[in-house]
Parts: C-alpha cells; structure tokens; sequence
C-alpha cells in the first residue's frame, strides 16, 4: 500500500459506473506499508480461532479474520480472542460507500488494588476499605 499525504487538487474521483476512466497519475508516494495475508492453518494461534480463515501478518503480530461475502471481521490478534467479531471492512464495496461500525471498546491495561484506591478522589468521607 502506498499513501499520498498531500495529494494533487487536480485529483477528481469522477463519476460511478461502468465504462469510467478516472485518472490517479499525479499522486506522489510519501509512504509505503506492506501487509502480508496468510492462511491461519500452521500460525501460532490457529487453535484459538477455528473460525478464521484469514490472518494478517505484520510486525511481529498476527491478526485473525473471517472473510465471507458479507464482510471481513476480525476475531482477535495473537492470544487475545476478541468476545465479538469487529467489521473490518464490509462487503460488497460500492461506489460511494459509507460506513460506521462500533463503538468498539478496546482495553490494554487495568487498575486494582492500592493503586486504583490511591486514585479516587472522596469528597463525601468515601471508604474504600470495608
């Protein structure tokens, strides 16, 4: 994949239909990603997700997807097995196509004993203690 950030104003999408010529050749490359997509059969996690059938590989990590005609939907990265299915990208693409998918709650860390009691602010004579 390749990303303009600062792309021509001379750019026009043009119009949707067959028999459309529209006309990218004045967009610069500012970066480049590569992903790789794999079969899940033989990956690190395969067994947590029978029901994948698509893994992205890149930096390190492995993401696990199933791609059918009604969307991609990602099921989790490496051991961590999402509790529901997040649209990735829906299918069919059409010309014109909006989406918006969510919310998605995404938690990294979380705060318990002394620290999260330590982290509360009691205006009202609050214990934490009982």
């Amino acid at each position: 994949m390749a990303y303009d950030n600062n792309p021509s104003s001379l750019i026009t999408i043009g119009l949707q239909g067959m028999n459309q010529t529209w006309d990218f050749s004045t967009l610069q490359v500012s970066s480049v990603d590569t992903e790789l997509y794999v079969s899940p059969i033989g990956t690190q996690y395969e067994n947590l997700y029978p029901n994948a059938n698509l893994c992205l590989s890149a930096v390190g990590s492995i993401s696990y997807f199933d791609k059918s005609s009604s969307g991609v939907y990602v099921y989790g990265l490496n051991d961590t097995v999402f509790n529901l299915p997040a649209l990735f990208l829906p299918l069919p693409l059409t010309f014109g196509l909006s989406v918006t998918d969510g919310p998605i709650v995404v938690v990294e860390d979380y705060i318990t004993g002394p620290l999260l009691l330590n982290s509360f602010t009691c205006f009202s004579g609050c214990n934490f203690n009982k």
